[in-house]
């Protein structure tokens, strides 16, 4: 069943003004609009890990690192018989698991601050290696010499390339989109202009 002409002139003559001759600002016909606005909603939005992910990885992340330098300390110390000392102190389990949870907090910190400046792990990595390089003149500076010298800056080394690797594999990247439009294409846009019948 089809309306009397007088009632579907208007309505073609108003589609076909804006589906056709009419262009707006953007240079886009309504037609081509509407079929853009299908595409962007239809396209798939990838999945980011969620915060209770992001949280557990991060503690995965400093324990692993506390447990690395706790190792060398244990084959060091007990099992190599190195006295790993300084020119003030000797260093035991307990400075070794404290420090290098401080270093992991100090870190995850750090990238917290970066991101909320719209900062990124890329800016982060470069940070943290800097602080690692120079935190090596750390050993030397405190008056160890010969064994334990040598055993302190493998812990440094061994903390930081853990630290550094563990936040980069377990923490999203902050330069992803949320939404990807899909690309348009012109040719596959829905033409909207209506038949007529009398």
């Amino acid at each position: 069943m089809s309306l009397p002409f007088r009632y579907c002139a208007p309505y073609s003559a108003w589609l076909s003004r804006n589906s056709v001759d009419d262009v707006g600002d953007s240079g886009i016909r309504f037609d081509e609009r509407l079929a853009m606005r299908h595409h962007s909603t239809s396209a798939p939005v990838p999945d980011r890990p969620s915060r209770r992910r992001t949280l557990l990885g991060g503690l995965v992340t400093i324990a692993a690192a506390a447990a690395a330098a706790l190792t060398i300390w244990i084959v060091a110390v007990p099992v190599a018989g190195v006295s790993l000392s300084t020119a003030a102190t000797t260093v035991g389990p307990a400075a070794v698991v404290s420090t290098a949870l401080l270093v992991g907090c100090a870190a995850w910190l750090a990238l917290i601050v970066l991101r909320s400046l719209r900062g990124g792990l890329t800016e982060w990595t470069v940070l943290g290696c800097v602080v690692l390089l120079a935190s090596l003149a750390a050993p030397p500076f405190s008056g160890a010499s010969g064994t334990s010298l040598l055993v302190l800056e493998l812990m440094h080394l061994v903390v930081g390339a853990t630290v550094l690797t563990g936040f980069r594999l377990v923490l999203p990247q902050r330069n992803r989109r949320r939404t990807q439009p899909a690309s348009f294409d012109p040719n596959h846009a829905v033409a909207a202009t209506p038949t007529v019948s009398e």
